[in-house]
């Protein structure tokens, strides 16, 4: 109420607290952590699960050419592989981030 006797509608934009702050940068966290999440399975999807061939510990030798375009090939599809996973071990990690600084 003010002096005139009239009500005014309550503004508590001006009496916030760290709570609220805290929520938005938790929700923006697990906003990331989902963007991150399916950025990694995609790529996962694209260009496959990083592996390498066991060996046993024996050498392999082939006595043929090697094509300069599939090893780079190759390399690029670990490198990206890695990339992928490490995305959603990231995305992850931010949700679970996320989850814990919403609930303290």
């Amino acid at each position: 109420m003010t002096r005139d006797g009239e009500e005014r509608p309550i503004d508590d934009s001006e009496d916030r607290t760290a709570s609220d702050e805290t929520l938005s940068m938790a929700a923006i966290c697990n906003i990331a952590g989902l963007l991150m999440d399916l950025a990694g399975v995609i790529l996962l999807f694209q260009y496959g699960m990083p592996y390498r061939v066991r060996t046993g510990g024996s050498e392999i030798r082939l006595h043929g050419r090697t094509d300069q375009e599939t090893v780079k090939a190759e390399y690029l599809y670990e490198r990206l592989g890695f990339v992928g996973l490490a995305l959603i071990f990231l995305g992850t990690a931010a949700q679970v981030v996320a989850t814990v600084w919403s609930v303290r």
